[in-house]
């Protein structure tokens, strides 16, 4: 009578924490919580009732999660930066930390980002067109070269530094003027191909590029200094290259020792590897997958333990089933199952020492 009752509290108590998991949102604890109470009463219609409906939330929150997802997609597809920001923050606050949407905030992020540089990219242009409009070259000059300082190349302050260099030369110098723009312009064709083969790791075509632009201005010493810097991110690359074929044969040789299941050695070579490459994402995760092995072969020993624990336990030799679900709750702190025995031994042993 007095396991029957204390299995029922327990059974009481893992629906009660289920319904505060459900009130909190935490749908998949609470769902735990009720199978450890049907696990006492697979039959209990309570939990059996109210599984279904902690289900219902968590099915419908996906939903929810999902819906918002795609509307948010569409706005950022539209175009729609500011509503999806708001549609976003709104999210967050209806789902908390189970809405997974952080690749979203990511692109929402990126985007106004770029909104903003091309916003301003507008107003500085506008002024620097209002300038020459009025006829204010000097200045229209300066402003230009402080917006491009400030936000980089851009098209349309090309359009607008070509305006300035019109007005500024004589007519006579009109031909001239444009025999140099057309040559600036295949010069930067040059580059810009080369910056474009580079990113690409393409350093052979970059150089190339190069070599054309370096044959229509020979001593452009912008020319000259991305021939050093393409020079150095060669040799950049072809150390990063060894460093990365290097770090492959590490990680090959700790994935062989995890699956081995010689823990020990993986983790050694996941020091020396830090040693060399610092703490980076790779390495990270084979240390995670050691932990996690390391873990589940606690588990399994802390089973083991238990097991061995309930064998004693129902033989009567509790001296020895105290030793194992001890050793059982060594490896596994707080094991509920392991809990509960501890507490059957102590009631068995006071029932014993009593009589």
């Amino acid at each position: 009578s007095q396991r029957i009752d204390e299995l029922r509290t327990l059974l009481n108590e893992s629906i009660v924490r289920a319904r505060l998991m459900q009130r909190e949102g935490d749908f998949e604890t609470a769902l735990e919580q009720l199978d450890v109470a049907r696990e006492i009463d697979v039959e209990n219609p309570e939990a059996s009732a109210l599984a279904d409906e902690i289900r219902e939330d968590l099915e419908r929150r996906n939903r929810e999660i999902e819906a918002s997802r795609s509307a948010i997609e569409v706005q950022l597809e539209s175009g729609q930066l500011e509503e999806a920001q708001r549609r976003l923050i709104g999210a967050h606050e209806a789902f908390g930390r189970f809405a997974d949407l952080d690749d979203l905030q990511v692109r929402v992020d990126s985007l106004l980002e770029a909104a903003e540089r091309l916003r301003r990219i507008g107003e500085a242009a506008t002024e620097v067109g209002r300038l020459i409009e009025i006829g204010k070259l000097h200045r229209a000059s300066a402003a230009l070269s402080a917006a491009i300082q400030t936000h980089g190349d851009d098209e349309m302050f090309s359009e607008l530094a070509q305006q300035i260099a019109d007005l500024e030369k004589p007519e006579k110098e009109t031909q001239r003027a444009a025999r140099e723009a057309e040559l600036r312009q295949q010069i930067r064709s040059h580059l810009d191909l080369a910056e474009q083969y580079a990113n690409a790791e393409n350093f052979e075509g970059a150089r190339q590029q190069l070599d054309q632009a370096a044959l229509l201005d020979p001593e452009n010493p912008q020319i000259q200094g991305l021939q050093k810097q393409l020079q150095s991110s060669l040799e950049r690359h072809n150390q990063l290259q060894l460093r990365s074929q290097r770090l492959a044969e590490l990680t090959s040789e700790i994935d062989i020792q995890i699956e081995k299941g010689d823990l020990d050695a993986a983790e050694e070579l996941v020091r020396s590897a830090e040693a060399d490459f610092g703490d980076i994402h790779e390495l990270a995760t084979l240390r995670a997958r050691i932990d996690e092995s390391r873990l589940e072969r606690q588990e399994k020993a802390a089973g083991e333990s238990l097991k061995q624990a309930y064998r004693f336990f129902k033989v009567g030799r509790l001296e020895e089933a105290t030793e194992a679900v001890e050793q059982a709750l060594a490896l596994s702190p707080g094991s509920p199952q392991s809990l509960s025995l501890q507490q059957r031994i102590v009631e068995r042993q006071t029932e014993e020492d009593h009589f």
